[in-house]
C-alpha cells in the first residue's frame, strides 16, 4: 500500500495511477501534509512518496511525523535539488530529484518495496512470486 503527498496534482495522479497499474494500492494521494499524515497514521502503508512543499505541513516534517507514528513505512521523497536532498536525505530511503519522471519514480518505489519484501499488500501474485530477499 502506498500514500503519494505531493503539491502537483498532476504529478501525484501519474505516479498513483502508475503504482496502481503495478498492483500498488494507493490509499490516500493528496496535496495536503496533515492528510497524509491522517492516511499514514491510519493505514500503516508500505510506502509513502512526499513531495517538498505541501498545504498544512512541509515535506520534511511529514517525514519525520511518519517515522515517529509509522516507523516501519519506506519513506521516499522528491527534492528540488542537490542540497535539498541532502539535507533530507537522512530522514528518507529514497531520493528523487525533481527532474525524475513520474514512470521512474513509481517504478523505483516498487523495487523499493520489493527489495524490502513488502509484497503481501497490494502488489500483484506476479511481484510476490520474484520478489522474495534472502
Amino acid at each position: 500500500t502506498a500514500v503519494v503527498a505531493h503539491r502537483h496534482a498532476w504529478f501525484a495522479e501519474k505516479v498513483t495511477s502508475l503504482l496502481e497499474g503495478q498492483g500498488v494500492t494507493v490509499v490516500e494521494c493528496t496535496d495536503n501534509g496533515a492528510d497524509a499524515l491522517g492516511a499514514i497514521v491510519t493505514e500503516q502503508p508500505d510506502v509513502v512518496l512526499v513531495g517538498d512543499r505541501l498545504e498544512m505541513m512541509t515535506g520534511q516534517t511529514l517525514l519525520s511525523e511518519t517515522h515517529l507514528f509509522a516507523p516501519s513505512t519506506l519513506r521516499a521523497m522528491q527534492a528540488n535539488n542537490q542540497q535539498q536532498a541532502s539535507d533530507w536525505g537522512a530522514a528518507a530511503h529514497a531520493v528523487f530529484l525533481r527532474h525524475h519522471p513520474p514512470s521512474e519514480v513509481a517504478d523505483s518505489l516498487v523495487r523499493l518495496c520489493n527489495r524490502a519484501g513488502l509484497c503481501a499488500s497490494g502488489l500483484s501474485a506476479l511481484d510476490r512470486d520474484c520478489c522474495r530477499v534472502g
